[in-house]
């Protein structure tokens, strides 16, 4: 079973892998789109999974995908009930 704080981290590999990008590829593509990274440095974040909602945006949009389709993914189940405010 998954988590959830795994789960950007599985995305933005999964969708590198299917569009054949390295992180090499992935810096190129970010400055294209005007973001200067180095690979280290994208490579701890993705690895890290704790990343903003605006990195997984600029990885989504240097990638060229306009869609994220959560349909292939395993979504984290609860262990129990979940209570709000909990």
């Amino acid at each position: 079973m998954q988590n959830w704080t795994d789960m950007p981290h599985r995305i933005i590999r999964t969708e590198m892998t299917k569009r054949g990008i390295n992180y090499a590829g992935l810096v190129e593509r970010f400055a294209r789109i005007g973001i200067i990274e180095n690979e280290r440095s994208l490579r701890n974040k993705v690895a890290r999974s704790t990343f903003s909602a605006t990195f997984m945006l600029q990885c989504m949009v240097a990638m060229d995908m306009m869609v994220l389709d959560l349909g292939g993914y395993e979504m984290p189940q609860p262990a129990g009930p979940i209570i709000a405010g909990e």
